[in-house]
């Protein structure tokens, strides 16, 4: 299971740097925006995903994996 965590946390990561690096290097005043408020939700849904996975797993478990929650 964290094999299949990391892969997705490392799918949205390129996801995000990709869309970061759009948002950069994007012209229109008016676009940029919601490009923004898109990465910003994204990225929280990203963290809320990495919550829940760690937290069903503390309860699960009882304990959480060493270094787990520091990502």
């Amino acid at each position: 299971m964290t094999e299949a965590v990391e892969w997705y946390t490392n799918a949205n990561a390129a996801l995000l740097n990709h869309l970061t690096k759009e948002i950069k290097d994007t012209d229109s005043s008016t676009i940029w925006r919601y490009l923004v408020g898109f990465k910003n939700l994204l990225r929280s849904i990203e963290c809320k995903g990495i919550g829940s996975v760690l937290g069903i797993n503390y309860f699960a478990r009882g304990y959480l994996q060493p270094r787990s929650h520091e990502r």
